[in-house]
């Protein structure tokens, strides 16, 4: 009887997801399928997130993107895998430019996707306010369109790309 009235699940656990993802999906089904998307700020490095409008999980964007997504969700389990974070948060931790660049470039970024309703927590605030201030140096990516809270950063143009490096276990 429960299931006939729409209660399989407990009630609280229904969220509603802001309308700025499904317009943002939507932007991104007319965008290049083989184009990389960078899931920003990096809030916790064993990859749960938590937003300001109720979700708290490993994430939920993959499920609407036709894109390849980088996101902690999938690289916290092997060391080989999550290179990239630890070559990012360091140049963020060290408000570095050219390695942050070379990094997006090294594994083919093309959109930094920043959503404001990620709650940063206090360990990555300055990580969080190096992104900032690193996107607006940065000549490579400029601001191609904004959801209310997300936000949209398109590579300028993509150069040579380079492989990632594979690293060697010592």
């Amino acid at each position: 009887y429960p299931i006939y009235q729409g209660n399989l699940f407990y009630n609280r656990l229904r969220l509603n997801v802001p309308h700025s993802y499904q317009e943002m999906f939507a932007y991104f089904k007319t965008q290049n399928k083989d184009d990389r998307i960078l899931n920003l700020p990096i809030v916790w490095n064993w990859g749960w997130v938590v937003y300001d409008w109720g979700y708290t999980g490993s994430g939920f964007l993959w499920y609407g993107l036709d894109q390849p997504i980088v996101d902690r969700s999938f690289d916290v389990w092997s060391k080989y895998n999550e290179q990239f974070y630890w070559q990012f948060d360091h140049a963020l931790l060290e408000n570095d430019l050219v390695l942050f660049e070379t990094v997006l470039d090294q594994y083919q970024i093309t959109w930094l996707l920043v959503d404001d309703s990620l709650i940063v927590d206090n360990s990555k605030k300055q990580q969080y306010d190096n992104l900032e201030k690193l996107i607006a140096q940065t000549q490579t990516f400029h601001l191609e369109k904004e959801f209310d809270h997300l936000k949209l950063y398109q590579a300028n143009q993509q150069g040579q790309l380079i492989e990632p490096i594979n690293q060697v276990e010592k």
